[in-house]
C-alpha cells in the first residue's frame, strides 16, 4: 500500500483542492510562525497555547456546524480517548512550538516543523505497514537535512542566549 497525500492523480484528473492545500500550506505555516514571533514573543508560551487552541477549537467547531455536520454519538470512552489525543497531540505540540519559537526563533522552528509530519509518516511505515516510494524516501532525506540544519542553528542560538555571547553564524563558504 502507498501513503496517499493531498495531490492525487486519478485517471488523468487533478484534485484541485488537494493541490491548493499542498501549495498554500507551507506559506501559511511560515506566515503563522513568523507572526507568532513578531507579535506574541513577549507572552508566556502557556498563555499563547491556551488562546490559540481555544480560538482554533471555536473556529473549527463553527465551520463544522456551518457545513451541516452534527456531533457523532460516541460513547464516553471514545470521547475520553479523543480528548486525550487532542491534549497530547495538539495542545502539547503547540506548547512546544511556541516555546521553541520563543527560545530559538521562527526561522529554526520553520526548519524543524516538517520533522513532526515526517515522524507521523515514519510511525505509519513502522507500525501500520505502510510503504514509501523512492521519491517519498528522497523527500524524507530532505526533511531530515532541513531539520538537521534547523537543529544546528538552534543550538548555536540557544548557546549564545545562555552565555550572553553573540550568536555564532555558520561560515557561508
Amino acid at each position: 500500500r502507498q501513503l496517499e497525500f493531498f495531490i492525487n492523480f486519478v485517471v488523468g484528473e487533478l484534485n484541485w483542492i488537494g493541490l491548493l492545500l499542498a501549495v498554500t500550506t507551507p506559506f501559511i505555516t511560515a506566515l503563522y510562525i513568523t507572526l507568532i514571533q513578531l507579535r506574541l514573543s513577549d507572552y508566556d508560551s502557556q498563555t499563547v497555547t491556551l488562546y490559540t487552541m481555544t480560538f482554533m477549537g471555536i473556529l473549527c467547531s463553527l465551520a463544522y456546524l456551518a457545513a451541516g455536520y452534527r456531533l457523532p454519538s460516541y460513547d464516553a470512552p471514545t470521547w475520553a480517548t479523543l480528548l486525550w489525543l487532542a491534549i497530547f497531540t495538539s495542545a502539547i505540540a503547540r506548547l512546544f512550538l511556541f516555546a521553541g519559537i520563543h527560545l530559538a526563533g521562527s526561522r529554526q522552528a520553520a526548519l524543524l516543523a516538517p520533522f513532526e509530519t515526517l515522524m507521523a509518516v515514519l510511525w505509519a511505515v513502522w507500525l501500520l505497514g505502510e510503504s514509501l516510494t523512492l521519491p517519498q524516501w528522497v523527500g524524507t532525506f530532505f526533511v531530515i537535512a532541513s531539520s538537521a540544519l534547523g537543529a544546528r542553528a538552534t543550538s548555536n542560538r540557544v548557546r549564545a542566549k545562555a552565555t550572553n555571547a553573540p550568536e555564532v553564524q555558520p561560515n557561508p563558504t
